[in-house]
């Protein structure tokens, strides 16, 4: 083993023991790493998976009120138009009723004035022509 190539192997078996021994350590710490990570994502998951299913349970609810809210709404809406209809058929009675009495009052005055017109006239003339004869 005295020749250069013998000096050449056991350079190169010891430079591969020396990389091996340093290996080593760190292939068993990534080992260790691996399953506390493994721990951790199974820990993970099963915490998960409630939280999930309670997310979706939760989504299903809102999804439900909201379609609620939807039908508030419209039904809110059908009640204002409602109203609005209701508001403009007083406003145009409250106009008729108001055409009416005016129109009734107008009547009720020309005939207060007539009949006083009359009452005046009647007086004069038979009762003024009756006291003279």
């Amino acid at each position: 083993m005295g020749s250069p190539a013998g000096i050449g192997v056991l350079i190169l078996a010891v430079a591969v023991a020396i990389a091996i021994g340093c290996l080593v350590p760190v292939l068993l710490e990534l080992r260790r790493t691996t399953r506390r990570l493994t721990s951790v994502l199974r820990i993970a998951e099963e915490n998960l998976e409630p939280a999930l299913a309670e997310l979706r349970g939760t989504l299903r609810n809102l999804d439900r009120i909201t379609n609620d809210l939807g039908a508030v709404t419209e039904d809110a809406r059908a009640v204002s138009g409602s109203v609005r209809k209701v508001g403009r058929n007083v406003a145009t009675l409250s106009s008729l009723a108001s055409a009416v009495a005016l129109a009734l009052g107008a009547r009720a005055e020309g005939l207060k004035a007539g009949l006083g017109a009359g009452g005046i006239y009647l007086a004069k003339n038979f009762f003024g022509k009756g006291a003279r004869s």
